[in-house]
């Protein structure tokens, strides 16, 4: 029976189309744009039909020169010694050029007979290219690449780690893979583990073996020969795949379908360049490319045509099993994640404010130590004191009054000096560092509470110039000058001549210096209150906006829940996979006869 690629096609389309409207309704799944993405892709492939054919196997294999026999002029550098250090796409342009795209997403046209120099390591300079391109893209009027069918050329498995990671790699890109085996070496355990490799890719379709060299074993030993390798390949695989997979396993089924009816070609490449050049039909057809010219194209067809439609129904299975599975309670993490961010955002409440009223404690701790230390003030200001005494030289109570005197005026002037060019500085200096430790270590503390979901982004902003913010910070005025007043330090005329006079004066001193103290702590006091006001201010606002963006992140939430309950996008999605399944089973009916347990 014929496949109807063509309702095939139109059915799995109609299913891709579904499972996206299906996605773009599922809210609060952040990974659904990514399997957006993929759907879209899968789109594409149906429309295009784009598919890639890779060339693969170990160095000095004749890979390279395989693939500009298919091309039929040598586009690709070819060396005795193994030399692609790239991944080279040959893909279908009506005017031959060629350009280099690098890891770093520039793009650079070179002339294709200079490609050597930078896909190669032949040379030191060419290797460092290499190094740094993502792939070489060749466009040439082959009509082996018409109809959006990719070329690929691959750096030699087991040549170098490197090498062989940038190989393994493309799996993930390849449809069809070409294996080039030498005629003249045994097929290696290295290779054996490769094509495995191949198998279990999910994204690779097909398998084809090409013998190459097969212009070194004598005619009548060639098609022995084949059989030989063919058996040897078969073999070896299977054995590394069953010592990995189960019988029933479908790594195996898909063993069983491509190497149960294995492609196999043996070839000549340089006969058949030789050939194109000569226009030699004996030779070409001695090559074996005659006969590969003939039946590879055929066999790319019906790949191209199968990979599209089974990769389009494993891509809706998949992408509907992991959504199916996301979805599975998410009605209960729903709630789950409603109680944990209202307990957060109580948390959040509750510390913020507490951080608030405590921020400047240890500002306030040292501001009142130096200003306590005002009282020491008062030896500096008595032994102004004593030597304004020793320069009265007689003891006349008048003369000893007016030293005094003017000495109080000048102590006074000492201490109001100290304090506005020593003391007010310190204080505000020492102020605006504690409180910028203070809102440091306020907004890391609340910033943990908050460091995740786009819905506290605002409030993460608002913490993070919280930290920073120099306008919280208000200076501390000179306020109230020191002056004596009932303390004033000089004592009435008929104590001047007191044998203590000096210690009533330090007295005096003294419970001026303490008064005046406890005057300015009480107005650090009220300085400290002001610039803690304005930082609860702020806190305010932060915690305002994070209840707002926590009220937005549950209503959202809510509105997730009800769509859960209301949109039946569980049974929906269940519905498209069984429909899905059955497409996929009778597609394996026509291609193979008995359906996907034979595939």
């Amino acid at each position: 029976m014929a496949v109807d690629y063509k309702s095939f096609d139109f059915q799995i389309y109609e299913y891709l189309i579904r499972l996206d409207q299906l996605l773009a309704q599922a809210k609060g799944l952040p990974e659904a744009e990514g399997w957006r993405k993929r759907i879209e892709e899968e789109r594409e492939r149906i429309r295009t039909r784009r598919f890639r054919v890779a060339v693969v196997g170990e160095f000095r294999k004749g890979k390279t020169s395989f693939i500009n026999a298919l091309l039929g002029r040598e586009i690709l550098p070819v060396d005795a010694l193994p030399t692609t250090a790239t991944i080279n796409r040959i893909t279908f342009g009506a005017v031959p050029r060629a350009s280099l795209h690098y890891r770093d997403g520039q793009v650079q046209e070179v002339d294709i007979a200079e490609l050597a120099s930078y896909v190669t390591k032949l040379t030191q300079e060419s290797a460092g290219y290499a190094a740094r391109i993502e792939e070489a893209v060749v466009e040439y009027p082959s009509v082996f690449c018409q109809n959006y069918v990719d070329l690929i050329d691959t750096p030699g498995m087991n040549d170098e780690e490197q090498m062989n990671a940038v190989t393994v790699a493309q799996l993930e890109k390849i449809d069809l893979a070409i294996v080039a085996v030498s005629a003249t070496t045994p097929f290696s355990d290295t290779e054996s583990s490769f094509v495995a490799r191949l198998v279990e890719s999910p994204e690779i379709c097909q398998i084809i073996l090409v013998i190459t060299k097969i212009d070194q074993i004598r005619e009548r030993e060639r098609e022995k020969l084949l059989d030989y390798m063919t058996g040897r390949v078969c073999s070896k695989v299977e054995e590394k795949l069953r010592s990995r997979h189960a019988e029933d396993d479908d790594i195996m089924a898909k063993y069983r379908r491509i190497f149960g009816d294995l492609q196999v070609f043996g070839v000549c490449a340089l006969d058949a360049l030789e050939a194109r050049e000569y226009n030699d039909e004996s030779l070409l057809a001695r090559s074996g490319f005659q006969e590969l010219n003939e039946r590879l194209p055929q066999l790319i067809l019906a790949s191209q045509n199968n990979s599209a439609i089974i990769k389009a129904v494993g891509t809706v299975r998949a992408v509907s099993g992991e959504c199916l599975r996301r979805l599975e309670g998410a009605g209960e993490a729903l709630a789950q994640k409603r109680k944990t961010l209202l307990a957060r955002r109580e948390e959040f409440a509750s510390l913020a404010y507490s951080l608030a009223d405590s921020c400047l404690d240890e500002a306030r701790v040292q501001i009142f130590e130096r200003i306590n230390g005002l009282p020491a003030k008062a030896a500096e200001v008595k032994r102004g004191f004593i030597g304004a005494l020793t320069q009265v030289r007689s003891p006349d109570r008048g003369l000893i009054s007016q030293a005094l005197c003017e000495q109080a005026g000048a102590a006074a002037g000492d201490v109001n000096s100290c304090i506005r060019k020593e003391l007010l500085p310190a204080l505000n200096q020492l102020c605006f560092d504690e409180a910028a430790k203070g809102l440091g270590r306020l907004s890391g503390q609340l910033f943990s509470l908050i460091k995740e979901g786009e819905a506290f982004a605002q409030a993460r902003e608002l913490l993070v110039s919280l930290a920073g913010d120099g306008t919280i910070f208000l200076p501390m005025e000179a306020g109230k000058v020191f002056a004596w007043d009932e303390n004033f330090p000089v004592p009435a005329a008929d104590r001047l001549l007191d044998r203590n006079l000096i210690e009533q004066i330090d007295e005096r001193v003294k419970r001026a210096l303490e008064k005046y103290t406890a005057e300015k702590r009480r107005a650090a006091a009220g300085w400290l209150d002001a610039m803690t006001g304005r930082i609860q201010d702020r806190i305010e606002e932060i915690v305002v906006e994070v209840f707002q963006a926590a009220g937005r992140q549950e209503k959202e939430w809510e509105q997730e829940a009800a769509w859960l309950d209301e949109s039946g996008i569980e049974e929906r999605l269940n519905h498209l996979r069984e429909e899905n399944d059955l497409l996929e089973q009778r597609f394996y009916t026509q291609l193979y006869g008995n359906g996907k347990e034979d595939k």
